[in-house]
């Protein structure tokens, strides 16, 4: 007998397109880390009843997004709290990104929405004959 947990109330919608079985184990990492985190800040923070994930594998680029119809928050004082946890939440995010040599940003307002995207660009071994 299958059981399960529900840890939200909030309706998601997830969005997946393009090409995304070539990714490298670190690219799956970080898609997958960004996603996690993003959505653990939705459900704690935002008061949301939405949230959208869109994970898109173009020809060039990664991109992840996550927007949420919740609060919204001020990034600049979000930012100073948040700047002695390097390794938690939003921060965390943009390592991740910029470390695979990405981009992060967040689009926020105090009473919402928010929107998290990151991009990723893709990377793929040169051919042996070239």
């Amino acid at each position: 007998m299958a059981t399960s947990r529900v840890r939200s109330d909030i309706a998601l919608d997830l969005r997946v397109s393009g090409q995304l079985d070539d990714l490298t184990s670190s690219q799956r990492i970080a898609v997958s880390r960004i996603v996690q985190e993003a959505l653990s800040n939705v459900r704690d923070h935002s008061g949301a009843n939405r949230a959208t994930v869109s994970v898109d594998g173009g020809s060039d680029v990664l991109t992840i997004t996550v927007a949420d119809d919740g609060r919204g928050f001020d990034p600049a004082t979000t930012e100073e709290r948040v700047r002695p946890h390097v390794q938690l939440g939003l921060v965390g995010m943009a390592q991740r990104a910029h470390l695979l040599g990405g981009t992060f940003s967040v689009t926020t307002q105090v009473g919402g929405p928010t929107t998290v995207e990151a991009t990723i660009p893709r990377w793929r071994p040169e051919p042996a004959d070239a």
